[in-house]
């Protein structure tokens, strides 16, 4: 073996079982939780601190979704800067695996931003009631392109990936979307509701409101979650029975009344034998023999 390549596994090991030992009390708090890593973005073409103000953007976006345990941005410095030490020892995607580790990670998110311009537009002149002209208004605007990829750290396979171009100010929206649809919530039907015989529909309560992303009129995919064996171990697998959409959300933000579209009989079947449902928004919609991804 190189000695280089030797030396940089010595110290990645003393710093896997340092990070280790500073973040498994910390990520060890909420085992639901994932806690993901968000290492700086790449400049390509564009400045290091353009890219930088993208990188921040993206981690307050994750960070204010509420479904992920950040890794501080210090741990990830300290493995980047060996990171970039070692670009000749070892090949960077499975280095990124090994930070992922390092750092007690289930995620790692990685990207390049490849475009950054500020516009700069002033608005005409406007006549007050003095007929006196008020002052011109600046609006400064950014547009980016970037694009980002999740690595998930036990498989080392890309678990989503998204390509983003527009505005800087709307980076939230887009990652909310994104993890909405890459890492959707698994709620659960709770019980069955009164029939409204009026109307002829079966309702339903779910454990999940505005709070998760849910607004009148979304479609929800219904499963049923069944535990099976396979070569000693124990998987839980999700098969669909039926669809559904949200018919009102609760003043809590925490249930919603949902009406049953597809599958009426084998749902309501299933939670009167205490089965477990749960339901996940799904990415695409199927229109006309036609598949649109599903924007809620």
């Amino acid at each position: 073996m190189d000695s280089k390549l030797f030396i940089f596994l010595l110290k990645i090991t003393f710093v896997n079982i340092l990070l280790y030992i500073c973040t498994f009390p910390t990520l060890a708090q909420d085992e639901g939780t994932p806690a993901l890593g968000i290492l700086k973005l790449i400049a390509s073409n564009v400045e290091v601190e353009e890219a930088e103000n993208v990188s921040n953007r993206i981690e307050i976006a994750f960070f204010n979704s509420n479904r992920f345990q950040m890794v501080t941005r210090q741990i990830l410095e300290a493995i980047e800067r060996e990171r970039e030490r070692s670009k000749d020892a070892i090949n960077l995607d499975d280095l990124a695996i090994q930070q992922g580790i390092a750092i007690g990670a289930n995620y790692i998110l990685k990207g390049k931003v490849t475009r950054y311009d500020r516009n700069t537009r002033q608005s005409n002149p406007t006549r007050t009631t003095s007929q006196q002209p008020s002052p011109p208004k600046i609006y400064t605007s950014t547009l980016v392109h970037f694009s980002i990829q999740i690595v998930e750290v036990k498989s080392g396979v890309i678990k989503a990936g998204a390509t983003y171009k527009g505005s800087l100010n709307k980076i939230d929206h887009f990652v909310k979307n994104f993890i909405r649809k890459e890492f959707p919530f698994r709620l659960t039907i709770l019980e069955h509701l009164k029939e409204k015989e009026e109307k002829k529909k079966t309702s339903v309560l779910l454990d999940g409101g505005f709070k998760q992303g849910l607004y009148n009129s979304v479609l929800l995919n219904v499963y049923e979650v069944i535990t099976e064996t396979f070569e000693g171990k124990t998987i839980n697998r999700e098969v669909p029975i039926g669809k559904m959409y949200v018919e009102a959300v609760d003043f809590s933000g925490n249930f919603s009344q949902c009406i049953i579209k597809k599958g009426r009989k084998p749902i309501l079947k299933k939670l009167e034998e205490g089965k477990t449902l749960i339901c996940k928004v799904p990415k695409k919609l199927r229109f006309m023999g036609m598949k649109y991804e599903y924007n809620y």
